[in-house]
């Protein structure tokens, strides 16, 4: 699936390890969403700053990757 926000890369099925807690994630913009039906250019949060928000690194190594197509 392509970003609905940035237009330019793929959404990953991803896992944010300390939280337990499946994402999806642009690997170009970092856009984060947590429900995949709700995948669009209004509903996104920033990666960083909801990493942040939950006292974690806003880092690629605070995820695992589950898939790579949506």
């Amino acid at each position: 699936m392509l970003c609905p926000r940035c237009e330019q890369s793929k959404i990953l099925k991803v896992w944010i390890k300390k939280l337990s807690k499946e994402a999806f994630l642009c690997d170009e913009c970092e856009a984060l969403w947590f429900e995949k039906d709700n995948i669009n250019k209004l509903t996104f949060i920033d990666y960083g700053s909801y990493m942040m928000t939950v006292n974690l690194l806003p880092i690629f190594d605070e995820i695992d990757i589950l898939s790579e197509k949506l």
